[in-house]
């Protein structure tokens, strides 16, 4: 604590130094002006605005920034914007503490943790809101910004706002500021918020503040009492625990005016119309009142009935029948309309069922005691009473407090809470949502709703240790009751869950006389719902103590049936431990699984049903002509094979049959052969009837996978997709194409041999310091030939005339290669003619090279030319000029190309404009070396003008870089150069720049601000970009099929 105000760190993920966190200055300063044009369309709430902002610099909530170049780290400006709440006039600034600069950087929010859950639950105060007899509501004035945020992270929240808003938006009218306190947008507020309180009043021991401590929820407080005087107290003794912590608590309010009276007239609420918690509240009267809000305007739309759902606050469920219809509505929509937008108007149908549902709807409110009982607090007791009940389309819970007053002998009741939920949407036609599963889902909500309601009535009021819940539901109560393990893993776990609850009582009631079967019927008239007793009140018998019993239902005692099982004797441990979806199947009668071939497999069936077709006199019944199996002949015919392959089919179909579903999506039925074909839409087709009704085969059979590996061997090995079209000439598997996918995978070695991987690619290296350190071009170079390129180089092809040109001898043809120099550095290449890849061609070669660039390094591979060059420059030629002796030359591993990737891609780029270019490009025939060297001219201009970095697709950012800016960096880069004609004509051309000094002078400071600016680029764009790893999983080879 500071000057008795608390001081707290933000909660950053990691220490700030290390936060890598962009300033978001040019996001703040886009957010600011669109603030301001917004604000400018109404000058009220731009001064409002700007009032607000002079308010907190006064009160020291804001800080101005006096040098914006000095900060701790982490940086960051917070955009903000006005809300405005058109009911209280009243405006509001919000820090966008999720601001993002780019799609992938990260916002504030974003390095902070959110911290615990420590607020109380809003409906667990409400709750408690309803159960004094004085009740007192304040909240502390402007509560985060009552705590001070550390110094040191105070840069992370500055934001811009204009000097004079009646000046134009300029860099000279802004003012940068910073948060001294905790600001409102932060991921982290409500935490710190809450911790803080937490912390003060555990600082502050007293039973008042062990009471607010229960009672408050963000910045707003309830304490009760049982008299005036002890209101009057608490009040002033929460004005002096806060005032420690320098929280100012205002806006008073109570449903007795004398609590509060002897309070200034600036600490307390003017009026008896306020609010609590978003709940209206008359204080005179001491009612709460639930608005029904105006139904939404046509045309009607999704989002609109959604708006007015949401528009009805009701966290205790006080008016839940009434907003049901709604909530079917709502999921009917999905049903009538999946794809529909939620702005686009709603089909008639859709209209006309709102309107029907509707039609008794009518905007009132309805007002109900704030209290849940008039007795006064001294010797009397409680009880919670739990009703729940289910329909066809929701099932529903009523929770009431029964409060007795053992003084007079009087009983009074009253509803606490009620939760209804919507039958949920079936997935499948057989759904498992049936009467007595949602009534027994209703139990269970009623169950979790009893544990709640008692969990947060608790540190008010002592409970009875019996919770009573009723239902009209024997089937439920009946399971309840059955001590034997029930078979429905659905029933059995919740009602496992009901029987866990301590001192729980479930008795039978009668329908009409069950308060939860309001909240199931969707549909109640609003004026019957205000006046009706039963759901308010709950049955007349609750208030006395004759309750009713169901002769034939015995009721459950959760704490009898504990003692009931703790008695029954010890039940043998079973055999089977786990369970598994998976299907029991027979086996089969002739061991398939042993066979890798379906000849081999046909022909041992079709020896044995010979062999039972001889011992046998009757006929075989598994197919309809056995006579087959009693030929004299040794050899086995085809009539054979084809009967033993029925019978197999007929066997596998009768161990794995079809299920219900296949069944009625491929038409399956039994055909003359006996065997289950398939029924399709092509009945009418010029198809053969064995493709039109092909025969039913089971996935998982391993007649099936003989069936697919043989088909797959007399295709020649053809692609799973073809051999699924030849199956399906004759058969059809369900999911065919990865069941065959699958098969072939696991069975067929020899396309597994041809399609395997050779090897794994070994870890990417890091790059070598000649590519990612600065240098001038070519300083680190890479050097590999391209080629043989064709030149045709006979002069007979002037002749004129065609036949002059046919009797002439056909052109020769010169082999001529390209030496290729790539710079590490900067990408750019330069290309050169080697016409016979000899020591001297590439050593004339590399003189052309060295008369433009000073190379030190030269990265090859081990080819005889440039091994040969590298001794002549050792021996010979370093003696005559001095640049060859500082050329050191680095050969690559032998058998390793990938060590020359660098420039094999470049290599890849060149060949592709090459054979472009001499097939069918501007040079169809090369028929001289001149036409050569502009070709590859071209190309190397092409090549160094393409962009090494990301090209943006927003116009204002900077272009992509280029090799050729490092080599020419005032160059242009345009499309191939034609001539102007027009602008010869033109009298103010002047084809000759002046040369005056200070044009010189102009021109060599746009020489180097260019070179420094791409150089700076390269180092913060091109080096980050070069940290990606791309892929090394080669592509998985396609079938050659």
């Amino acid at each position: 604590m500071v000057n008795k105000r608390y001081q707290v760190a933000l909660p950053f993920k990691s220490e700030p130094k290390q936060i890598s966190l962009p300033s978001n200055f040019g996001l703040a300063w886009g957010r600011l002006r669109s603030t301001l044009n917004s604000l400018n369309k109404n000058p009220e709430n731009l001064a409002k605005y700007n009032a607000i902002i002079k308010e907190q610099l006064d009160l020291g909530i804001i800080e101005p920034v006096k040098n914006i170049k000095e900060f701790s780290p982490p940086l960051h400006y917070l955009p903000h914007q006005p809300v405005i709440r058109l009911d209280k006039n009243k405006m509001r600034i919000v820090y966008d503490g999720s601001a993002r600069e780019s799609k992938n950087s990260p916002s504030l929010n974003d390095t902070l943790y959110p911290g615990p859950l420590l607020m109380n639950e809003l409906i667990g105060v409400l709750l408690r809101f309803r159960l004094p007899k004085i009740v007192v509501v304040c909240d502390i004035a402007k509560a985060f910004l009552q705590i001070e945020v550390s110094p040191t992270h105070r840069d992370a929240t500055r934001f811009l706002w204009v000097l004079d808003i009646n000046k134009p938006f300029s860099s000279q009218n802004i003012q940068c500021y910073r948060f001294c306190r905790v600001s409102f947008g932060l991921t982290c507020s409500p935490y710190l918020l809450a911790a803080t309180i937490t912390h003060h009043l555990h600082q502050n021991p007293s039973a008042l503040s062990k009471e607010i401590g229960q009672n408050i929820y963000v910045d707003n407080i309830l304490f009760s009492a049982k008299e005036t005087s002890q209101a009057q107290e608490k009040c002033l003794k929460a004005i002096e625990i806060f005032d420690a912590a320098s929280m100012p608590l205002r806006e008073f309010s109570s449903n007795e005016s004398n609590a509060i009276n002897h309070l200034p007239d600036s600490y307390r609420l003017t009026g008896s119309k306020q609010k609590f918690l978003g709940i209206p509240w008359e204080t005179d009267l001491d009612e709460i009142s639930l608005a029904l809000n105006p139904l939404p305007e046509q045309p009607l739309t999704k989002r609109k009935v959604l708006a007015f759902f949401a528009s009805h606050f009701d966290p205790l469920g006080l008016i839940g029948p009434l907003l049901l219809p709604t909530k079917i509505f709502m999921q009917s929509l999905w049903n009538i309309t999946p794809s529909l937008g939620w702005d686009t108007e709603l089909p008639p149908e859709a209209v006309k069922e709102w309107t029907k549902l509707n039609k008794i709807w009518n905007a009132t409110s309805i007002k109900i005691p704030r209290r849940n009982f008039s007795f006064d607090p001294t010797n009397i007791t409680f009880q919670l009473h739990a009703f729940s009940d289910a329909s066809q389309i929701a099932f529903a819970t009523a929770i009431y407090l029964r409060t007795t007053n053992l003084t007079k002998n009087e009983v009074e009741t009253s509803l606490l809470f009620s939760k209804i939920k919507v039958k949920p949407k079936a997935k499948a036609k057989n759904s498992p949502y049936t009467i007595p599963r949602l009534e027994l889902l209703g139990t269970l909500i009623a169950t979790r709703a009893l544990n709640f309601v008692q969990k947060h009535l608790s540190p008010s009021i002592k409970l009875e240790k019996k919770y009573f819940l009723w239902t009209d539901s024997s089937t439920v109560i009946n399971w309840l009751n059955n001590t034997e393990t029930i078979n429905d893993i659905f029933v059995n776990n919740r009602i496992a869950e009901i029987r866990s609850t301590n001192n729980l009582i479930v008795q039978h009631v009668i329908g009409k006389e069950n308060p939860a079967d309001l909240a199931t019927r969707g549909e109640m008239d609003i004026n019957a719902f205000q006046n009706n007793s039963l759901w308010w009140y709950g049955p007349s018998w609750l208030t006395s103590s004759d309750w009713p019993e169901h002769p034939q239902v015995k009721k459950f005692s959760s704490e009898i049936f504990k003692n009931k099982i703790e008695k029954l004797p010890p039940i043998a441990p079973l055999e089977i431990y786990s369970f598994s979806n998976a299907i029991t199947i027979e086996e089969s009668v002739f061991p398939i699984f042993r066979f890798s071939r379906l000849p081999h497999l046909l022909r041992i069936t079709t020896y044995a049903l010979r062999f039972i077709a001889k011992i046998k006199n009757t006929p075989l019944t598994l197919y309809a002509n056995s006579d087959v199996f009693r030929s004299s002949s040794r050899a086995i015919g085809p009539k054979e094979i084809n009967a033993s392959l029925s019978i197999l089919l007929k066997l596998e179909q009768e161990r794995m049959p079809p299920d219900d579903s296949a069944y009625s999506s491929l038409g399956i039925f039994k055909g003359n052969d006996l065997l289950l074909r398939c029924k399709g839409r092509m009945s009418n087709s010029c198809l053969p009837n064995s493709t039109k009704f092909p025969i039913y085969l089971p996935p998982h059979s391993e007649l099936t996978k003989l069936i697919v590996c043989e088909t797959h061997l007399l295709g020649q090995h053809t692609s799973p997709l073809q051999t699924l079209a030849l199956i399906r000439r004759n058969y059809w598997i369900p999911s065919g194409r990865r069941t065959v996918t699958h098969i072939l995978h696991n069975n067929c070695f020899t396309c597994r041999r041809y399609t395997a991987k050779p090897f794994d690619l070994p870890n990417f290296p890091p790059l070598p310091a000649e590519r990612v350190n600065p240098a001038p071009p070519f300083t680190f170079v890479g050097l590999d030939f391209c080629g043989p390129i064709y030149v045709h180089t006979c002069s007979e092809f002037s002749a004129k005339s065609a036949n002059a040109r046919r009797n002439k001898k056909k052109s020769e043809q010169t082999k001529i290669w390209i030496a290729v120099f790539v710079c590490l550095v900067t990408r750019a290449i330069v290309l050169d003619i080697d016409p016979d890849l000899t020591t001297q061609s590439f050593f004339e070669s590399l003189r052309r090279f060295l008369a433009n660039y000073d190379p030190k390094t030269i990265f090859c591979d081990n080819a005889p030319t440039f091994n040969h060059t590298k001794k002549v420059l050792n021996l010979h030629a370093a003696k005559s000029n001095p640049k060859f002796s500082a050329i050191k030359f680095k050969f690559r591993c032998p058998m390793a190309a990938w060590k020359g990737g660098f420039y094999e891609r470049i290599m890849a780029i060149i060949k592709h404009h090459l054979k472009r270019t001499l097939s069918k490009g501007i040079y169809p025939k090369i028929n001289s070396l001149n036409s050569v060297r502009t070709c590859l001219t071209e190309i190397t201009t092409i090549i160094n003008s393409r962009p090494i970095t990301f090209d943006s697709s927003n116009p204002a950012d900077p272009r992509p870089l280029c090799p050729i800016n490092f080599l020419q960096p005032l160059r242009e880069i345009k499309p191939l150069p034609f001539p102007n004609t027009d602008a010869l004509e033109d009298p103010t051309y002047n084809p000759m720049p002046p040369s005056d000094p200070s044009h010189l002078l102009n021109l060599w400071s746009k020489l180097s601000a260019a070179s420094k600016s791409f150089w700076k680029y390269w180092k913060e764009d091109y080096l980050t970009s070069l940290r990606e790893r791309y892929q090394k999983i080669t592509q998985k080879i396609k079938n050659p099929h």
